[in-house]
């Protein structure tokens, strides 16, 4: 055994770091710090049954090469639920949380001392052979290698919104749902700012508690609608073919469009244009896209995990000019498709829409004013409605690595104001501090590689795949041992 490990988070993505080393790494000891219990973040920490994980089973397992993990648990729950199905997201958070005491057992049985610190990361400075990471609580923790598995925080506040975050009768998110639940009275009449995966959480919660809900965001665009994320791999076209194009050719954009609906080519022969819709306004768009996947006219979704793992490899890969390209073409579509709203959501929304307790807004308010108790809330065409309460729900910031060059120090929070962001991480996830400085021994897993993987960095089969090669990495030794370790894996 060499070393101690310290992981930074004990979200799902933390606890996977967690896993897989202890499955393949020689440290003698792993300390996991968070303030708040194990499996508990963001995503997974909610106990509202309203609120489903928006992904198959079968793609929220820690472990990569154990995939049915997540069924397995809950079969042996006495919960039987199909590799294709969605569940209640509390019940992957405690997943997450008996896989941590399982494999905590495991670790002490092969000598490694686990420890939970609850507790803010910081900072983590250099020391002689290794690190120092200061803590919220005025402790220091040493390490010889450092992961950062940070999930999402900070709230995305809209600029109309940001002259009021100190309002009582403003939520700057949706999460956690008890707070809405206590903050917005039954029956109150409420503007929520977004229409992604969060706005449509915060509209399924307020309608199912009584309340009237205007849903606007600057695109109005909901996501599309599937019924599953099975966990297929791509296809050989969009593998072979992803990999293969010349990211000078000025054709990239279309032959890359070329590739993904040949992948879906291969799991229905029906043209795509027969499981999209044409629809533009966002109320028939959903009606539309609910009816193509209850038909089962939905092939994209099949490739939609192994081809977000293909481009998440590859777009890091192509020069500026190209991943810009490529980024702007499929931005819009890549998040419809990539973040889908899952079946049962989708006929929520249209129920609440049909009973008049949602509506979808086609522009985006330009005024939002306070009016003594109420607020006043002006739209393009001049038209002025009145709500009780606002709702930001336009997703969270991803989190920022901050460099002290002073230092050579590492920032969670509190960063200088002369330190600069971490805006890139090699293939291997490990920060350089310069261009031409070698590798830190500090990974980084999960939400805070959007510098590397862009939007797929918040995906748990993306993250749990990061966790398992940093962790080959954290037991190799040598090249030899990497390589070994690969071939055990698999």
């Amino acid at each position: 055994m060499h070393g101690d490990l310290l992981i930074i988070g004990a979200g799902a993505t933390g606890v996977s770091v967690f896993v897989n080393a202890v499955r393949t790494a020689r440290h003698r000891s792993i300390r996991i710090v968070d303030p708040r219990d194990v499996g508990r973040g963001i995503a997974f920490g909610e106990y509202h049954p309203d609120l489903l994980t928006n992904s198959s089973c079968e793609a929220n397992s820690l472990v990569p090469d154990e995939p049915y993990d997540f069924v397995d648990y809950l079969c042996d729950r006495g919960l039987s639920r199909a590799p294709h199905d969605v569940v209640e997201r509390r019940l992957l958070g405690e997943y997450v949380a008996h896989r941590f005491e399982e494999y905590s057992v495991l670790a002490a049985a092969r000598g490694v001392r686990v420890e939970r610190i609850r507790a803010r990361a910081r900072s983590i400075g250099k020391r002689t052979g290794g690190y120092r990471v200061a803590l919220s609580d005025g402790t220091e923790v040493r390490a010889s290698d450092v992961v950062v598995a940070a999930g999402l925080e900070k709230p995305r506040i809209p600029e109309l919104m940001r002259a009021h975050q100190d309002d009582p009768t403003f939520l700057a998110s949706p999460f956690p749902a008890d707070r809405l639940a206590r903050r917005v009275p039954p029956g109150s009449r409420v503007l929520v700012l977004g229409s992604r995966q969060s706005a449509v959480d915060a509209a399924l919660l307020l309608c199912g508690d009584g309340s009237r809900v205007t849903m606007a965001s600057p695109s109005g665009q909901l996501p599309a609608v599937r019924t599953a994320t099975p966990l297929l791999p791509a296809s050989v076209t969009a593998s072979q073919g992803i990999a293969s194009l010349d990211s000078a050719d000025p054709r990239l954009v279309r032959k890359l469009t070329r590739i993904m609906v040949e992948s879906v080519r291969q799991c229905d022969a029906r043209p795509l244009r027969e499981q999209m819709t044409g629809a533009t306004d966002p109320v028939q768009r959903l009606r539309a896209e609910t009816a193509l996947a209850e038909s089962g006219a939905c092939a994209w979704q099949d490739v939609a995990v192994g081809v977000s793992a293909e481009l998440a490899a590859w777009i890091p890969t192509l020069p500026p000019p190209a991943r810009a390209k490529v980024l702007k073409a499929f931005h819009t579509v890549g998040r419809r498709y990539a973040t889908a709203l899952i079946l049962p959501n989708a006929r929520k929304l249209l129920g609440h829409i049909d009973r008049g307790a949602l509506r979808l807004a086609r522009d985006y308010p330009v005024r939002v004013r306070r009016r003594g108790p109420v607020w006043s809330v002006e739209w393009p065409d001049g038209d002025v409605s009145t709500v009780d309460r606002v709702v930001s729900a336009c997703g969270y910031e991803p989190p920022v690595l901050w460099h002290d060059t002073t230092d050579d120090s590492i920032h969670l929070e509190h960063a200088p104001r002369h330190a600069l962001p971490v805006d890139r991480l090699g293939a291997d996830l490990r920060i350089r501090t310069s261009a031409q400085a070698p590798p830190e021994n500090i990974w980084v897993v999960g939400a805070a590689t959007h510098v590397r993987v862009l939007f797929f960095a918040t995906l748990l089969y993306i993250a749990a795949h990061q966790a398992k090669d940093v962790a080959l990495q954290l037991g190799a030794s040598t090249a030899r041992d990497l390589q070994e370790l690969a071939e055990l894996s698999h």
